[in-house]
């Protein structure tokens, strides 16, 4: 029993330490129409396990926060 319960401890860890985690990020974008600027900001939700993939995000510009 007491191994049945370590065992279960341990699979339950791995879960939750491959889970990944999701933010949500936002750019402005700016439009520029025959000299006529215009400024508009995309969003989209972005989920993701490691935090080399949130840093290229905001590298892109993008600014995250988790949701």
């Amino acid at each position: 029993m007491k191994l049945f319960k370590l065992l279960f401890i341990f699979t339950v860890s791995l879960y939750f330490m491959g889970c990944s985690r999701c933010y949500k990020c936002s750019r402005d974008v700016i439009y520029n129409f025959n000299g006529v600027k215009d400024t508009s900001k995309i969003e989209e939700d972005f989920c993701t396990a490691t935090s080399k993939e949130l840093e290229d995000k905001e590298d892109a510009g993008y600014t995250c926060v988790p949701s």
